[in-house]
C-alpha cells in the first residue's frame, strides 16, 4: 500500500458517490477478490496495521511491521545534496523554494482546485521563506481542469512521487495519504480542503483533522494565514509527537527487509 489511511479505505467504506456507476457492495466484492491474492501487507506504522486488518480483511495472514520500501529515499536522501540533485532532475530552479500541491483522489472526478495559484498564496509563500516559489502541480489521473500559469508546472505524469516528495520543500494537500510520506522529512505540509463537510459524508476519515499536526484551511484567506503564522519550531514538535501516537515503523530500511524477505522465500521453497 501506499500512506498512511487517515481516510477510509476499502472494506471499512460504507458508502460510495461515484455519479451511480457503482454501488459500495460491489465495490466490496471486487476488492476482496483483489485481497484475497495477497500473503503479505507491509505496513509503515502501528495505526496502518490495525486498519489494514479491517479494510482489507487481513486478520490471519502476515503483516510486515517494516515501514514502506518506496519512503525510505525520503529518510535516506532527505538532505541537502540529495535534495539538490533530484531538484536539478526534475529541472527545478535551486534559487527558489518549490512547493508541490497534491490533492487526493477524487471518486466523482471533482475538478481540481484552481486559485491555488493565487498570486496572494504565492506571496505569502515568498514572506514565509525569503524566496520565490516555484509551484509543482499533481493531480490524480481521474482530476481536470486545472490552469497553469508563469510559476507553475504539471507534475501530474512524473513516475516517481516520492522523488517529487523529497524535490519539495512544501507540501499543499487536502486528504492525501502522501501526507505522513513528506512528514518524515519534517518539512512543512499544509492541508487545503475546501470540501471537508462534503468529503467527510462521502468517504469520512479514521482520524478527526482536528488530530492530525497539520496547518488546516478551507478557504484562501485561512491558507494564506496559515502561511504566513507559520511556526516551524511548533511544526516538527506536533509532527514528532504524531509519529511516536502513530507507532511509526521507518528507518530507511525497508527495502533491505522486503529483500531478506524473499531471499527467505526463494531459498525454502
Amino acid at each position: 500500500w501506499h500512506g498512511t489511511p487517515l481516510k477510509k479505505l476499502a472494506l471499512d467504506m460504507d458508502r460510495m458517490d461515484m455519479g451511480g456507476s457503482t454501488n459500495i457492495e460491489g465495490y466490496h466484492r471486487k476488492f476482496l477478490a483483489t485481497c484475497n491474492d495477497w500473503d503479505y501487507l507491509v505496513s509503515q506504522n502501528s495505526f496502518s496495521t490495525e486498519i489494514f486488518k479491517s479494510c482489507f480483511a487481513f486478520k490471519d495472514r502476515p503483516i510486515l511491521q517494516i515501514g514502506y520500501p518506496r519512503n525510505d529515499i525520503l529518510i535516506r536522501d532527505n538532505n541537502k545534496e540529495k535534495i539538490k540533485e533530484y531538484k536539478k532532475k526534475l529541472g527545478l530552479p535551486l534559487d527558489k523554494k518549490i512547493i508541490l500541491y497534491a490533492p487526493t483522489w477524487r471518486d466523482d472526478n471533482r475538478i481540481i482546485i484552481n486559485d491555488i495559484t493565487n498570486n496572494k498564496i504565492l506571496k505569502a509563500f515568498e514572506q514565509l521563506s525569503n524566496k520565490k516559489p516555484r509551484l509543482m502541480i499533481r493531480a490524480h489521473y481521474n482530476t481536470s481542469n486545472f490552469i497553469l500559469n508563469e510559476n507553475s508546472i504539471d507534475v501530474t505524469d512524473y513516475p516517481d512521487m516520492q522523488e517529487l516528495l523529497c524535490a519539495a520543500d512544501i507540501l499543499i494537500t487536502d486528504y492525501s495519504s502522501c501526507i505522513w510520506d513528506f512528514s518524515l522529512m519534517l518539512k512543512p505540509c499544509f492541508i487545503y480542503a475546501t470540501d471537508i463537510g462534503q468529503y467527510k459524508q462521502e468517504r469520512d476519515f479514521y482520524m478527526p483533522m482536528s488530530e492530525w499536526p497539520f496547518p488546516i484551511a478551507t478557504n484562501n484567506a485561512e491558507l494564506i494565514n496559515n502561511i504566513v503564522n507559520f511556526n516551524e519550531e511548533v511544526y516538527i514538535k506536533k509532527v514528532k509527537k504524531h509519529h511516536q501516537t502513530l507507532g511509526s515503523y521507518e528507518d530507511g530500511r525497508a527495502c533491505e527487509k522486503v529483500h531478506k524477505l524473499i531471499e527467505d522465500i526463494i531459498i525454502k521453497g
